[in-house]
């Protein structure tokens, strides 16, 4: 559907039959798309009455530059920003996909704007599946599950660098944008900072870390993801 279309069926059709519903607090969001195109949400968050509906927008990344999150945030800071899939191809090697997948989806949504970040997908069989006939039978989740075992895949550590210590409540924090090392960092609920980072580089590199006047330095072999943590 075009952007005009969406904005009319939330506003009109979705929307009100949620609310009647006594579904209200289900959380609508528009697009769930590529960051190709800034233009489809903007229209879609246009329609005032649409946006009564909206709680935020949704993204993919198999197209476009991910920094068009941030630019419609801006626009709209009282949106929600979800990312919310990128694919892993089993096909693909495990040290070129972690480091593709740190830098562009983990860090790089999360320094614009993403509130959440979702890998696709969660789990599949050996095969792949199960999946609708025309489903995708290449996407590898973040574990195989077989008959008799459970293998974590690349999604698996990809998220974990975060999802273990980057509690529920925690926002972002400013650190250097650094394009050898690019890097992410987040303050938790329960005082503690996370910093991510990723050794673009294939020899090893110095993280030095500056905080509150402590300081702290760590060697990342070529191609590493490191996460540091500390209490503030």
């Amino acid at each position: 559907m075009s952007s005009l279309e969406q904005a009319a069926f939330i506003r009109s059709h979705l929307g009100p039959a949620l609310r009647d519903a006594g579904l209200g607090d289900v959380e609508l969001f528009c697009y769930d798309h590529n960051c190709d195109r800034i233009d489809y949400p903007l229209a879609v968050l246009a329609d005032t009455e649409a946006r009564k509906f909206i709680k935020g927008v949704a993204w993919h990344l198999y197209a476009g530059e991910i920094e068009a999150m941030s630019e419609v945030a801006k626009k709209h800071n009282t949106m929600k920003t979800y990312f919310t899939e990128y694919w892993v191809d089993s096909r693909s090697e495990f040290g070129d996909g972690l480091r593709w997948h740190t830098e562009n989806i983990i860090i790089g949504a999360s320094r614009n704007g993403a509130q959440a970040i979702l890998e696709w997908n969660l789990a599949g069989d050996p095969n792949h599946g199960p999946h609708t006939e025309e489903g995708c039978d290449l996407c590898l989740g973040a574990l195989t599950i077989g008959s008799s075992t459970i293998v974590r895949n690349l999604s698996y550590y990809v998220i974990g660098h975060l999802s273990r210590f980057v509690l529920p409540g925690s926002v972002r924090i400013e650190s250097n944008v650094i394009d050898s090392l690019p890097n992410v960092a987040f303050r938790t609920p329960d005082g503690q900072a996370v910093l991510l980072v990723l050794n673009k580089g294939s020899g090893m590199q110095f993280v030095n870390i500056r905080c509150n006047g402590r300081t702290a330095s760590h060697i990342l072999e070529g191609g590493a993801v490191g996460t540091y943590v500390w209490r503030l």
